[in-house]
């Protein structure tokens, strides 16, 4: 067969492709008419009782129904149905697949029964639901077309990181403005909870990755969990979709690789793992979720994001060289600057270098003076059994050691076994000891305060504690400590309003569920990327 023929026999088989879709496409038009009939003189199918369109929330456990009613001059036994769907932008659209070959998307089927009850988990958008009444005998069939548009119900809330009862990580999703618990989230949208154990959970907004369903750049807003099997995951919260693992994050496989934390920049993306710090931009930057450039030998989960002017700085904890440095939006690493002082009239170098003996303990961010932004990191030193308190400033180009402080080993900050730093409405950090909160003053005088929690039953055991605030406009900010507790697989969260960095009144918002809990994160769908609101807070829970 020569060149012609064949262009010829391609060209054939387009067309007929071609005719085959339209009357494919004008039989659906045909039969998208409400109590539309399918009749000869002896037979007809009659189906009435759909809506021209409906409405629903994605993700919510709630369910679609639809009772439609079908009339028709046949025997039930000889009646089939079935409903199908598809997303309405992809009716008319032809695609290519990997080999060049082009194709229409084809309808999913949702059940094969009349009455529908479908639980919707289907990102945002709007679709079109197809219902076929069939008769088996003849081959006859008539369908109803309605539309969908839905909306995902995981978009928006406090997401609640916890270990399941098989020592799993999983997610629920706490709808703060109705109330309401979505449990298990992960397990729910997935089929199963990711194994092991969490080790970090951050929020991260407006991430940029390149579509699987498109495969073009995109954005988004991530759930972005490690575990302690030393896996990474990258999950979209529209549709609770693993889009990004360890396995695609980098333009090769990484070997012995071990993430600590996925956090976010002011426009960069970083990975903190034992080989150094993986980052690549966001998706005002157009990034496409590949983090190519690495920096550093080493981090941890004990990082801060600063705020304000300085929003493009990280100052983290690096393991093993138990150093702490300093990484700019673009990547770039830094030391932080040690601390020249004098104890006991003898000059001391307080190093931020090779500090074998310390163990971090937490670190935290106050900007309570927008103007004097301070880190906080807590050490324990192993040599000589003390509590250490570095206080560092970050600055454009650099981060320095304000202040090293031996906290008090008398003090219950010094014995606490949960510790917290109030971000923005005064200069104090807190800490659990013997189940009761304490507030720390993070100045010279380093007083200690017991908090009174109105609403909290004392016999609940604390195991969470938590300064989270989110800085989007006026309407939507808030600054809550959030007290969490524990018994046996229940956890329970009291949301409390701060002022002047203690809890006022009782609990704006409590919610429980199953789990051992680990940490917080929240989500909000009007977060633009470099807002104020996608970078803060980057919390050590």
């Amino acid at each position: 067969m020569n060149d012609n023929i064949k262009k010829r026999s391609t060209m054939n088989k387009n067309i007929l492709l071609a005719i085959a879709v339209l009357s494919l496409l004008s039989l659906l038009i045909a039969c998208t008419d409400d109590n539309s009939t399918y009749a000869t003189s002896d037979n007809y199918i009659k189906i009435s009782g759909i809506e021209k369109a409906y409405n629903a929330i994605s993700f919510s456990g709630d369910k679609l129904n639809i009772q439609p009613k079908v009339e028709s001059s046949f025997d039930l036994s000889d009646m089939t149905y079935l409903w199908t769907y598809y997303n309405t932008q992809d009716a008319n659209r032809q695609k290519t697949d990997k080999r060049g070959r082009s194709y229409y998307v084809q309808p999913d089927t949702i059940c094969k029964v009349k009455d529908l009850s479908f639980p919707v988990k289907l990102s945002d958008g709007e679709y079109t639901l197809v219902f076929t009444a069939k008769s088996k005998s003849t081959g006859f069939f008539q369908q109803n077309v309605t539309s969908l548009l839905t909306k995902s119900s995981l978009s928006h809330g406090f997401y609640i990181c916890k270990e399941n009862e098989e020592g799993n990580t999983d997610v629920d999703l706490f709808l703060h403005t109705s109330n309401k618990l979505i449990p298990d989230v992960i397990k729910n949208t997935q089929g199963k909870a990711l194994p092991g154990q969490p080790r970090a959970f951050n929020i991260n907004h407006q991430l940029g990755y390149t579509d699987p369903k498109t495969e073009k750049e995109a954005a988004a807003n991530f759930l972005c969990i490690t575990t302690e099997k030393d896996s990474a995951y990258w999950i979209r919260a529209l549709d609770c979709k693993t889009i990004k693992t360890l396995s695609n994050f980098n333009y090769e496989q990484v070997p012995n690789l071990k993430p600590y934390r996925i956090v976010r920049g002011f426009f960069t993306e970083f990975l903190l793992t034992n080989q150094g710090i993986f980052h690549g931009y966001t998706a005002s930057q157009h990034g496409n979720g590949i983090l190519g450039e690495q920096e550093g030998y080493g981090a941890s989960t004990h990082v801060v994001q600063s705020v304000g002017d300085h929003a493009f700085i990280l100052i983290y904890w690096a393991l093993p060289e138990h150093s702490l440095y300093m990484m700019d939006y673009n990547g770039g690493l830094t030391e932080v600057v040690g601390k020249k002082t004098y104890v006991n009239g003898k000059p001391v170098m307080f190093q931020t270098q090779k500090l074998n003996n310390l163990e971090c303990l937490y670190s935290g961010l106050n900007f309570t003076d927008k103007k004097a932004v301070k880190a906080y990191f807590l050490f324990h030193d192993k040599k000589e059994n003390k509590k250490v308190l570095y206080e560092i400033s970050p600055d454009v180009d650099k981060a320095t050691v304000d202040t090293v402080k031996i906290v008090d080993p008398n003090s219950h900050f010094a014995q606490a076994s949960r510790y917290a730093i109030c971000a923005k409405s005064a200069t104090i950090a807190y800490a659990v000891h013997q189940n009761k909160v304490y507030s720390y003053s993070l100045g010279k005088d380093a007083k200690e305060k017991e908090l009174t929690f109105k609403g909290l039953p004392e016999n609940e055991e604390i195991t969470f504690l938590s300064n989270r605030y989110f800085l989007g406009d006026k309407k939507s900010n808030f600054d809550y400590l959030i007290v969490g507790t524990q018994t046996g697989n229940t956890y329970k969260l009291y949301f409390y309003n701060i002022v002047g960095g203690e809890p006022d009144g009782v609990p704006k918002y409590t919610t429980s569920g199953k789990g051992i809990l680990k940490s917080l994160g929240y989500i909000d769908p009007t977060v633009q990327d470099l807002d104020d609101g996608a970078v803060a807070p980057l919390l050590d829970e």
